[in-house]
């Protein structure tokens, strides 16, 4: 029996693991989303961008072990930089941005016939053409990536009155428009529109971001 595949903006996977799994570009097709800006101009000069798919937990080694194949190869895993209080402190923390995933970096192609083995990935994603190397909006949220270096920190501040997006928790990709904002507590009252009836919900500012460009 052939192990399941899985598709996303084009490019197909396959997971030879019992964990139905998505690609990172399922969920994160910045060309379909207002609330982050693609800027469409190539990374560097004509770098090649690759995703790799890996172990969660594993991405900083997967990273070492890249890096550590050649000068030339740059590997990020991504992670979103939030506010977070800690004993009555506000500390900056890290959280994966794609939990399995790491993009690479190369000028020129890969290689492939040692690259699985020596970095303990599970494989490199490819479309279904059999092509690895990034391209179109795949190409763009990896562009993005490296521009920002690997860590994504809120875009602007926050205002009453902002359209915003529910990037976590159980309102995750909800649309809504913040009607007071309390900055000490770090709360957000934000109203939804759910099946023609307004709602107001309270929710921390580090899970949402404002779809205001």
């Amino acid at each position: 029996m052939s192990s399941p595949t899985y598709s996303a903006a084009g490019a197909t996977c396959t997971n030879s693991g019992n964990e139905q799994l998505e690609t990172f570009c399922s969920k994160n097709d910045l060309s379909k989303q207002r609330c982050v800006p693609i800027n469409r101009k190539v990374i560097e000069i004509f770098l090649k961008a690759y995703c790799v798919f890996c172990k969660t937990g594993s991405e900083n080694v997967v990273v070492q072990r890249v890096s550590s194949m050649d000068d030339n190869i740059k590997a990020i895993a991504p992670v979103r930089v939030l506010q977070e209080r800690y004993k009555k402190k506000w500390i900056e923390r890290e959280h994966l941005l794609i939990p399995g995933y790491v993009f690479v970096y190369v000028e020129k192609e890969l290689p492939f016939d040692n690259f699985i083995g020596f970095t303990g990935a599970y494989k490199v994603l490819e479309y279904q053409t059999g092509k690895r190397e990034l391209i179109g909006s795949d190409y763009e949220y990896a562009s993005w990536v490296y521009r920002h270096n690997g860590r994504i920190k809120p875009s602007r501040a926050l205002v009453e009155g902002d359209i915003i997006k529910v990037i976590d928790g159980p309102l995750k990709d909800g649309v809504g428009t913040i009607l007071k904002l309390d900055r000490h507590k770090r709360r957000a009252w934000v109203e939804f529109d759910f099946y023609g009836k307004k709602h107001r919900v309270s929710l921390s500012v580090v899970d949402i971001t404002s779809c205001e460009l």
